[in-house]
């Protein structure tokens, strides 16, 4: 029997065993980082949701017309009761460069105005009327503002249109008939004009 081999490990055995370790360490991370995402992106729908069914009051209450002011706080808060609902869980990384804290999701410009309805009776102020949009299933009304480094260009049938990439190089939107969903840059672009005369 040999007395002088030590019952230790080799250098070689310590190195290859920290590799394998940060190899998992690395993987798991990874792993972790995307399911936080995917929290996140889940209650920020949820958050939409709720605004959009807000909203779906608000135009009731309101002879069918949509808010005049695209900042929704105002409007929404008597109908969703819960200022919490207005902040995307993934905004907090964000500096705050926003003129209204606390507000990260707005109605799209063109429900907010309504031009006709200006041009014909003289009155501004008014927001869009529903029975004007040509499919409210495919109208967006509501969607993540997100700062200028967030947003992607996209080419549209109707213009260059900014979209915001904040969950996952996409983000989530509201529909006026009510249903939110999360779409990719390109598919919020394909969506863009629809819905809108």
């Amino acid at each position: 029997m040999n007395k002088n081999r030590s019952t230790g490990f080799t250098i070689i055995e310590i190195m290859v065993v920290m590799a394998i370790l940060t190899l998992f360490m690395t993987l798991w991370l990874t792993v972790f980082s995307r399911v936080k995402e995917n929290e996140q992106r889940t209650v920020c729908l949820s958050n939409l949701k709720q605004l959009s069914l807000g909203l779906q009051q608000y135009v009731q209450d309101n002879d069918s017309r949509f808010p005049t002011d695209p900042f929704l706080l105002a409007a929404l808060l008597p109908y969703v009761k819960s200022q919490e609902l207005f902040q995307c869980p993934s905004m907090s990384k964000i500096p705050r460069l926003y003129p209204r804290p606390g507000e990260h999701y707005e109605l799209t410009p063109w429900l907010y105005v309504d031009l006709k309805a200006q041009q014909v009776h003289g009155r501004y102020g008014l927001g869009r009327h529903e029975a004007t949009l040509t499919s409210t299933a495919t109208a967006v009304s509501l969607f993540e503002i997100t700062a200028d480094e967030e947003r992607e260009k996209i080419p549209t049938t109707c213009g260059i249109t900014q979209v915001g990439v904040r969950h996952s190089s996409g983000a989530n939107y509201a529909f006026v008939d009510g249903h939110v969903k999360w779409l990719g840059s390109v598919g919020f672009a394909q969506l863009f004009c629809s819905g809108v005369p």
